[in-house]
């Protein structure tokens, strides 16, 4: 199958599979979202930052954007902004007082964006402030959302549960290394990987650690959620696929460069790109 000058083929088992990019010496660093049966592959060339020109020129803006019901909200280097969809228009904007590198997360109608001084900001749909949080480290991940709570690590090794309507800390689990990459989240755990080179799986009501798997390197992206099964890459080109329940080890599969990417699901396919010319697919059974 030739997808965006992607050759794509199947894996079954521990077949070896892999496509290779058609030319270029960017490595893959994005996987979009798949539509009509077509995913969109973003490769790391040319310029890596846009300018909003409606700030001054001078706010960087965040590579991820979160959707609202009626705009875009967009964290940069100085300020947030909430975008209509419809015609581009700004519709809110607020300061910010540092640099914001990791995307922001809506829960309802409560923007989240964090801070490399390691600060989660709130934020009403009007962008008025409605509370800080302190993480105790800069935040590079982004916070997920999901049930009312905000879900956020960063590099202090903090992992936090925090109140979306008040900012208050539900729980709060330590990790001797350093959060990079999103949460993910099921109806009864959330699981995070640190460079401590391990996979956390903690009790999303208390915080309470159920299980934990070593990666044998740092974690290379964020993990991903199956049904019953958890993925996740690591700098050892490795991709694991984890039982959600307890972190036992279902299997594993090398890669022939460094993942690069989160892996995605779309129509019974795990798809994820490696090194600076490998697009994987799996054929989910």
């Amino acid at each position: 199958m030739q997808l965006g000058g992607v050759v794509v083929e199947e894996l079954h088992g521990d077949e070896s599979v892999g496509g290779v990019a058609d030319g270029g010496e960017g490595e893959v660093g994005a996987l979009g979202d798949v539509e009509q049966g077509v995913l969109a592959v973003g490769a790391v060339e040319g310029p890596q930052e846009g300018h909003l020109g409606v700030l001054g020129g001078a706010a960087e803006i965040a590579v991820e954007t979160a959707l609202a019901e009626h705009g875009l909200a967009l964290g940069g280097k100085v300020a947030a902004a909430g975008i209509a969809l419809e015609d581009g228009a700004i519709l809110a904007e607020a300061g910010l007082p540092h640099d914001c590198l990791a995307a922001p997360a809506m829960s309802d109608t409560v923007l989240a964006v964090g801070d490399d001084r390691g600060l989660l900001h709130a934020f009403n749909s009007r962008l008025e402030s409605l509370w800080q949080y302190e993480t105790g480290g800069a935040l590079r991940a982004p916070a997920v959302a999901e049930g009312g709570l905000f879900y956020i690590g960063s590099t202090s090794g903090r992992f936090s549960a925090i109140d979306a309507v008040s900012g208050a800390e539900r729980w709060r689990f330590e990790s001797p290394g350093k959060i990079l990459y999103a949460a993910a989240v099921s109806d009864s755990l959330v699981i995070f990987a640190s460079t401590s080179n391990l996979v956390y799986g903690l009790d999303r009501t208390d915080g309470r650690l159920v299980w934990q798997f070593d990666l044998g390197a740092v974690p290379a992206a964020a993990p991903l959620i199956c049904g019953s099964t958890l993925f996740i890459g690591a700098a050892n080109k490795k991709l694991y696929a984890l039982s959600l329940a307890d972190g036992r080890e279902l299997w594993s599969f090398t890669a022939k460069g460094r993942i690069s990417t989160s892996p995605v699901v779309f129509g019974g396919r795990l798809i994820f790109a490696a090194g600076y010319d490998y697009l994987y697919c799996f054929a989910l059974r």
